[in-house]
């Protein structure tokens, strides 16, 4: 799902767009608009003029759905995007320097006074190139930020409309490097060469006198460069911690294994990123996103989170994955969880929000009854290890276990079937101590869609 703020000349509009695999297009929805008292044009960017009323106007639209919001895509008016199609394969939409020299083209000032993204149109193999000045992004993206500050992120760019009536977002994130020809090549100078010449031959005569070493003498050689391994684990500023296994489905672990428990960068977080196939209450996957999907590097999965090594340790009430199912037991449209924010559970049927309170009879959590959600909340809802990339990893394991698989498309939405398969999935995650920075449950009949975030 995506929610798109749609810059008019004379109007904004705030719009969700949900992805159908059935048809493989997006269903968009109108969820509110506002008439401007003024027209947006070069004085209102470049002077300041009419800010205030723009930034009240925004602030407006937006207020009632800012729970909902996780990333906002901001659609810069067409009138100030420069647009150029180029016939491409897919296999050539990753030549970025190609890409960067035909955008550089279209400009008509410094090439680093504008950002540009690309789109790939697999139906008529067509790379669309979109150009916009960066001082029309950064206007429209400090009044959101002075706004909003970092509540949620902000992706700028624009729509291109392709034939049927199919529009795409393009995100323009890329600048524009300035580069004075295309192709010409720099022939190096002689010592760069036989500075390489030197340095591969230097390695390739300490391998041979590591492997002659270590031939005669084993024993030795395995002492030395333990005491050099040693000592660059020390040098090395990573955080290295020990943590133990924990069983998965009746497996029995007892080992200890050393592993890298770095936060995982925003750029490579299940981010990305993201967008979601559930109700019509769920929210955008970091697109370039998932880059974690592909980087497990084959350790070991099923380790338990390390435990903090500051501050208080906040304990995991017991009942949270249990009242977590009981909740999506309802026959309620979706179940979403907002780390070290709310649970709460979307209904149309105001009896399914009354079954959903009296669930908590020891009254564990607090609970809010608004139009069509119930939201509980509590000081256990913090999952610290969300970022991390061993506990990714431990989901990625537990998921291959069930034989589960994403949908098309989308690396983060699951589509599990039956729905008791969900239910057993759903204690293996608690076992696992699987943590999440969201997640959203939509039941259906037969089956369960499940969206995860991590970061």
């Amino acid at each position: 799902m995506y929610h798109d703020l749609i810059i008019h000349p004379s109007r904004i509009e705030l719009v969700e767009r949900v992805f159908s695999p059935g048809t493989s297009s997006f269903r968009e929805k109108k969820l509110s608009s506002s008439d401007l008292d003024f027209k947006i044009d070069t004085a209102v960017i470049e002077n300041g003029a009419h800010f205030e009323s723009l930034r009240s106007s925004i602030k407006a639209l937006l207020e009632p759905f800012e729970k909902d919001l996780s990333v906002l895509n901001i659609v810069i008016p067409s009138a100030y995007v420069q647009f150029k199609t180029l016939y491409s394969c897919p296999e050539n939409t990753e030549l970025a320097d190609y890409i960067n020299w035909e955008a550089s083209k279209i400009v008509t000032d410094i090439p680093e006074h504008y950002r540009y993204g690309t789109y790939y149109d697999n139906s008529g193999e067509n790379l669309i190139i979109a150009v916009i000045r960066k001082n029309i992004s950064d206007f429209f993206l400090n009044v959101l930020k002075d706004i909003f500050d970092d509540k949620f992120e902000f992706r700028m760019g624009c729509r291109y409309s392709f034939s049927g009536n199919r529009t795409e977002f393009v995100h323009t994130d890329k600048t524009i490097k300035n580069i004075s020809s295309f192709g010409t090549e720099i022939e190096a100078p002689p010592s760069s060469v036989k500075k390489s010449v030197f340095i591969s031959a230097s390695f390739l005569i300490m391998i041979l006198l590591l492997s002659v070493f270590y031939y005669f003498n084993p024993a030795q050689f395995k002492k030395t460069t333990g005491y050099w391994v040693d000592y660059l684990i020390e040098k090395i500023p990573y955080k290295l911690t020990i943590e133990k296994k924990i069983p998965v489905q009746g497996q029995t672990v007892e080992e200890v294994n050393v592993t890298e428990t770095m936060p995982i960068p925003a750029e490579e977080a299940v981010d990305a990123a993201v967008s979601e196939e559930i109700h019509e209450t769920a929210a955008v996957f970091d697109e370039q996103n998932i880059d974690t999907a592909g980087d497990t590097d084959g350790k070991t999965i099923t380790e338990a989170e390390s435990e903090p090594t500051t501050g208080d340790i906040l304990v995991k009430t017991p009942e949270f994955w249990e009242f977590v199912k009981e909740l999506s037991l309802l026959e309620c449209d979706s179940v979403v969880f907002i780390n070290r924010t709310e649970l709460r559970i979307h209904a149309g049927n105001a009896e399914i929000l009354s079954k959903a309170e009296s669930i908590d009879a020891e009254k564990i959590y607090n609970c809010e009854l608004e139009e069509n959600r119930a939201v509980f909340s509590h000081e256990s809802f913090d999952f610290p290890n969300s970022r991390l990339k061993s506990n990714y990893n431990k989901f990625v394991y537990t998921k291959d276990s069930f034989k589960i698989k994403p949908i098309r498309y989308y690396q983060n939405i699951f589509k599990i079937e039956p729905a008791d398969k969900f239910y057993e999935f759903l204690d293996s995650l608690q076992v696992n101590g699987v943590e999440f920075k969201k997640f959203i449950i939509s039941p259906k009949v037969d089956h369960v869609m499940f969206t995860v975030y991590f970061g």
